[in-house]
Order: structure tokens, then C-alpha cells, then sequence
């Protein structure tokens, strides 16, 4: 392969923990879609945050500072994977669910235990993740992302 080819490829970037070399992943751009019933600031956004080995990808947290508005038509174009939040019901994240599927993008619908989810889901993706908490959350994300790097 042609070295200007190479620079088309997204880029490979090792992760070291305590001088230990724990995983190399592609750098991916991960958007996250939600209810605003949900509190995302505090179950969903500050997780990830904190999360290492998550802030190494480009993320698309579109409330985050207050945020009102995000044009999702144009920043789902670009992302490799959409996580929807799924346990609450919204037009909006469902609108973006529609872009994500329009745009042939990778849709993982993440929900709560217990939640009662839309039966309709299951047309816009295949990928659904059942967490308890947080870290549950996180610990899954993380594991989904690993198995399609």
C-alpha cells in the first residue's frame, strides 16, 4: 500500500496504563444520543468523561455545557458508531436514529435494566446493550468497541 494511502487510514494508538501496555484500538468518532428525560449529564456524559481509555476517541456528547442545539444530519455523517440511549422515549433521538440508519451507520442502543423499550428498535438496529449503572455502562461500551476494532 502506497504511503498516501496510509495517511487515509485512521490512525492506531496504544494505550499505556502504569507503564504496562494494556490494548491498541482504532481512534474512532462515537456519538451518544439521548432522551432529555434522561439525566445524562450525571448517568451518561460524566462517565464517559472520566473514562481513560474513552476520552482517546473523538466524542460527540451534543448536550454537554448546556448545548441546545446539535445539527445531527451533518455530525452523524462522520461518526463510526452511534450510541443511543434508549430507556427513555424521545422524537428527537428517534429523528437521529433515523439519520444514523439513513447514513448506514454502526447503532448500538444502550438502555437500563428493567426499561421497557420500543418494540420498533429492532428495525433500526441489531446491537443492544442492558446495563445496571454507570459503571456497568462504561465497562460494556468499552467491551462493544474493543470486539469491532
Amino acid at each position: 500500500m502506497p504511503w498516501r494511502d496510509l495517511l487515509l487510514l485512521k490512525w492506531n494508538r496504544k494505550i499505556v496504563l502504569n507503564n504496562i501496555f494494556i490494548i491498541s484500538l482504532w481512534i474512532m468518532i462515537l456519538q451518544f444520543g439521548h432522551s432529555r428525560d434522561y439525566n445524562y449529564q450525571k448517568e451518561l456524559y460524566d462517565p464517559i468523561i472520566n473514562d481513560q481509555l474513552l476520552t482517546t476517541h473523538t466524542l460527540i456528547l451534543p448536550h454537554l455545557d448546556g448545548k441546545i442545539w446539535v445539527d445531527s444530519r451533518n455530525t452523524l455523517k462522520t461518526v463510526d458508531v452511534f450510541f443511543a440511549e434508549v430507556s427513555y422515549p424521545s422524537l428527537w433521538l428517534w429523528i437521529e436514529l433515523w439519520f444514523a440508519a439513513l447514513y448506514e451507520k454502526n447503532i448500538v442502543c444502550l438502555y437500563k435494566k428493567w426499561s421497557q423499550l420500543s418494540w420498533s428498535l429492532k428495525y433500526v438496529s441489531n446491537n443492544f446493550i442492558e446495563y445496571e449503572d454507570a459503571n456497568d455502562l462504561i465497562i460494556k461500551i468499552k467491551t462493544y468497541l474493543l470486539s469491532i476494532s
